[in-house]
């Protein structure tokens, strides 16, 4: 068997360990030999998926390893090449011709009450001006009601009605709303992520919605941010989705969004709607519907 059938066994994985050693003696020994690997497995390293390459000391490895591994193994050595002649067993310099870009890197954004598990009201009023706390229509906090367990913890959120003035045959609130304004975490462009879990005791489906905005205004701006969600003419970075939830008290269903933002983005808006069921008399409209263990996850991607 020459050198090249050694070489292109190795690299399709067909070596036995007894052709294994002579090929890394031939390696050690024949700088020719190792030019000629190097072309041979430089080749099939371009044809295997991409991967950035880091330092490693490249070994022959035996037939019996994963195709994985031997991959890996023949990039390694393909990509290195020093000065001078290069030994069998010393580490060998990788040449890195661009940065290296890393996963994404979640982080959780600083939820205030994400579980309602401190139990206070909250306030029955808008969009609120600042982070930190739970707005909304009213709600209150409870603990396992009915046939409905909390989620997480021993607190949920149970909606009560879609106006601070009161259900009435004739309103025009279609849902109850809950908003929260949280500050973003980051500078560059980044993927929001916004989870939120529903549950419903009712004879007929009920229905959720979910949905976030983000802006470059202070919290203090934030029901104006909020109000402009849907202008076409200067469009913000948003995203709403809604969900049936099903008739098992037993089971939560969870509501997700992403929404891409800006770097420039500083503040998110989330919103919380429960619809009403709006063929049931007005007393009647919102039964039994819960939320629970709300959460928002920012990821960006960055070089090291």
């Amino acid at each position: 068997m020459n050198n090249d059938e050694l070489i292109h066994r190795h690299v399709d994985g067909l070596l036995s360990a007894e052709e294994s050693a002579q090929l890394s003696h031939l390696l050690e020994t024949d700088a020719a030999a190792r030019g000629r690997y190097l072309e041979i497995a430089g080749l099939h390293a371009a044809l295997a998926a991409d991967e950035t390459l880091r330092l490693s000391v490249p070994v022959v490895r035996p037939a019996q390893e994963s195709r994985s591994v031997r991959i890996r193994s023949i990039r390694q050595l393909a990509a290195g090449v020093m000065l001078g002649g290069l030994a069998v067993g010393t580490a060998w310099a990788i040449v890195q011709p661009r940065a290296l870009r890393v996963a994404p890197l979640a982080v959780k954004a600083a939820l205030a009450d994400a579980g309602f598990e401190a139990g206070a009201p909250i306030p029955s009023s808008s969009v609120p001006s600042e982070p930190g706390q739970w707005t909304g229509d009213p709600c209150a906090i409870v603990e396992a009601t009915g046939r409905v367990q909390p989620r997480e913890g021993g607190r949920m959120l149970k909606v009560l009605s879609a106006s601070n003035t009161g259900d009435f045959v004739g309103s025009k609130n279609m849902a109850a709303d809950l908003w929260q304004v949280i500050a973003l975490p980051g500078s560059g462009p980044r993927s929001v992520r916004v989870r939120a879990w529903f549950n419903a005791d009712t004879a007929k489906q009920a229905r959720f919605a979910l949905a976030a905005v983000a802006g470059n205004d202070a919290a203090a701006s934030a029901k104006e941010l909020w109000d402009q969600r849907y202008n076409e003419s200067a469009p913000l970075p948003f995203a709403r989705t809604t969900m049936p939830v099903d008739h098992d008290p037993a089971t939560w269903e969870a509501g997700e969004l992403t929404l891409q933002v800006p770097p420039h983005a500083r503040v998110l808006v989330i919103g919380i709607a429960a619809f009403r069921l709006s063929d049931e008399p007005a007393n009647g409209w919102f039964p039994a519907q819960f939320v629970d263990d709300v959460s928002v996850s920012v990821s960006e991607e960055v070089l090291p």
